[in-house]
């Protein structure tokens, strides 16, 4: 069987892979001309700043140095935390396998069941991210303006991993939040 794949253009964000701004975006020349002509006339006006195209430049020399390595390691290492978190009673997990980032949030049953408001979600989840910071495992809480937001996603907590992080690291980490919501959810 052939498979043939068809791509219309490519884009990347520096921002979230690496640890720069900006991004670029690439393709035909059709396809280009329109991203010029319909976009925003700053999208394509300003340059990287020299530092952060350095930085930009170092981490993508990084991540090749170590040939596919890292990227493998942070894979294994984000699939063994969302096993981890997924077993945590009391709290839903919005990711994707494989995904560095991950939220864990109340589950919308919970939520409606109990009549929280949203302060209420928040002040519950402030406390398990207090409870897991004073055992090690630091979570965020993003915040929202709120009158800006015509949806805003439910409140949750923002998980991180990275290649470097050990097996014995991540299920400390999934035990320590698996307590903390035990004791405040």
């Amino acid at each position: 069987m052939h498979v043939t794949y068809s791509c219309t253009g490519i884009a990347a964000a520096l921002s979230t892979s690496l640890g720069s701004i900006g991004g670029f975006a690439c393709g035909s020349s059709f396809v280009i001309d329109h991203q010029r002509l319909a976009g925003a006339g700053y999208c394509y006006s300003a340059s990287l700043p020299p530092l952060l195209a350095v930085t930009a430049s170092k981490a993508l020399a990084l991540i090749l140095q170590h040939d596919g390595g890292l990227q493998s390691a942070l894979a294994k290492n984000a699939r063994a935390l969302l096993a981890g978190v997924s077993k945590i009673k009391g709290l839903d997990v919005i990711a994707e396998p494989g995904s560095p980032i991950m939220h864990l949030r109340l589950p919308t049953a919970t939520v409606e069941t109990k009549g929280y408001t949203r302060r209420e979600q928040v002040d519950l989840l402030v406390n398990v991210a207090r409870e897991a910071a004073e055992a090690g495992v630091v979570c965020s809480l993003p915040e929202y303006v709120m009158e800006e937001e015509l949806y805003p996603p439910p409140p949750s907590l923002r998980l991180t991993v990275s290649a470097k992080h050990k097996a014995t690291d991540l299920k400390k980490a999934a035990t320590i939040l698996s307590k903390a919501a035990k004791k405040h959810l």
